[in-house]
């Protein structure tokens, strides 16, 4: 979604478009797209335009304020003020900071969730699923969610019944989230597919999801890509995939090059990976490091010096 069609949906929504809020909700989980597409000065344009019967607009800035321009006394201004407007979202977020014990707030966990509840933030009913025990309320909370579009509510149904082996069912759920370019359900419904769990094994069909599940953010995607070729035995694709990987900071490609640096007889190389993995709290990844001689976090940070400063990979 581009910038101008963003800011049509904030509009729309302190407009009272119920149908804009909850695509608004559904952007706003994980924040991702808040990260990709403003800075300080989009922050600056917003709150040169705003006023107190905007509840988006404010709960916008004030997420700017917070994740982008680092100033938490700003960020709960304009969040104080975004509820204070009745928005839900802002609801759902004070909660979330004071579970965070990133604020103090005349109100608790407990009550801000139920409130977004019942102003119907999807949000909350996904969160609210994700920590019940009970089977039957969470995916009561889930389907919630789900009426309201939201692609992670319906995700999460995904999982539920594939963590019970109702592959047809999670399949349908994980297609369902693909249609909102969720990149979960994209990796989700390939691994499905891969493994041939609900449908019949296609390993093209897998690939094309997982391109799909990367092209929207998802590292563990990349990963497993890079696992499909090195099965195939393509070891300059599958090392491309585990190298974007690592720079994002994913242990598990750096356990998987180190193994195929090993497999090549390329030790130097592997233990590098090794040691990055290690440092990023791959238990396998430290074994694998002690297993040729690196002990102690100076070891391998003294390791790891020396590959950077002396070994071509």
């Amino acid at each position: 979604m581009n910038i101008s069609s963003f800011d049509e949906l904030i509009a729309q929504a302190d407009d009272g478009d119920l149908n804009a809020m909850n695509k608004l909700h559904n952007l706003y989980y994980d924040n991702e797209y808040v990260f990709e597409n403003f800075d300080k000065k989009s922050l600056e344009f917003y709150k040169g335009i705003v006023n107190n019967a905007q509840p988006y607009l404010l709960y916008h800035i004030a997420i700017l304020e917070f994740f982008i321009n680092g100033d938490a006394i700003s960020a709960f201004d304009y969040l104080d003020r975004s509820m204070q407007a009745k928005c839900s979202q802002a609801y759902y977020m004070m909660a979330i900071f004071i579970n965070e014990n990133v604020f103090d707030y005349p109100s608790d966990y407990d009550t801000l969730m139920t409130d977004a509840m019942k102003m119907n933030n999807s949000n909350a009913f996904v969160d609210s699923g994700i920590e019940c025990d009970d089977d039957e309320v969470k995916v009561a909370f889930f389907e919630k969610a789900a009426s309201l579009e939201n692609s992670y509510g319906i995700h999460k149904l995904g999982e539920f019944y594939y963590s019970i082996n109702e592959f047809a069912m999670a399949g349908r759920y994980y297609e369902q989230s693909c249609t909102y370019d969720n990149k979960e359900g994209y990796f989700d419904l390939a691994m499905m597919h891969l493994n041939g769990k609900g449908y019949q094994k296609n390993d093209k069909v897998a690939k094309q999801l997982l391109k799909k599940s990367i092209k929207f953010g998802n590292i563990q995607a990349m990963t497993q890509m890079g696992n499909m070729y090195r099965a195939n035995q393509k070891y300059d694709k599958c090392k491309k995939y585990y190298k974007v990987a690592i720079k994002n900071n994913d242990p598990v490609a750096c356990y998987n090059l180190g193994n195929v640096y090993v497999e090549q007889n390329n030790i130097k190389s592997a233990i590098k990976f090794f040691i990055l993995g290690a440092k990023l709290g791959n238990d396998d990844c430290a074994k694998m490091a002690l297993k040729y001689g690196v002990m102690t976090t100076m070891e391998m940070e003294d390791l790891q010096r020396f590959h950077e400063e002396f070994l071509v990979t």
